[in-house]
């Protein structure tokens, strides 16, 4: 198993696994490295059959001191793959992401203050509808916050 590493113990474990899809990666991770910070570290496992999404992380993170870990393996699955990001992830908490999500502006520093005001937190779930206009569940009536405070 291949390892790349620079890490300074971070908060928060951004973790995504991603197979053959180096396009939606690439524009995930294009809207993701903007938003990090010291508090944040990406753990990428790419069970990609070629090299096309390791050159293309090589080239993103080029000239970046962000924290992350890359690891190049053989097809495991996304079950698999998420288990073994878990488990390699040096943060205090883990946002799991898929290699196509959509990282929407705001979203890491909105999270970091949650998990800064809330530290005994142990599950937040974020995620947007589509037919919602890709509102984030937190500005939602239905979602789990209210007024941009979690509501228990």
């Amino acid at each position: 198993m291949e390892q790349v590493v620079n890490n300074n113990s971070p908060l928060l474990s951004i973790c995504v696994p991603t197979y053959n899809r180096p396009e939606e990666f690439k524009r995930m991770m294009q809207g993701l490295l903007p938003q990090l910070t010291s508090d944040v570290e990406v753990v990428v496992r790419d069970d990609s059959s070629n090299l096309e999404t390791k050159l293309i992380f090589e080239n993103l993170i080029a000239g970046n001191s962000f924290n992350h870990r890359y690891f190049k393996g053989g097809k495991i699955g996304v079950d698999a793959a998420n288990l073994f990001l878990i488990e390699n992830a040096s943060g205090n908490y883990i946002w799991s992401f898929s290699d196509d999500d959509e990282v929407r502006d705001g979203a890491i520093s909105r999270i970091l203050e949650l998990i800064s005001n809330y530290r005994d937190i142990q599950l937040i779930w974020v995620n947007f509808d589509y037919e919602k206009a890709k509102q984030p569940a937190y500005k939602r009536e239905d979602g789990f916050f209210e007024n941009g405070e979690i509501k228990f």
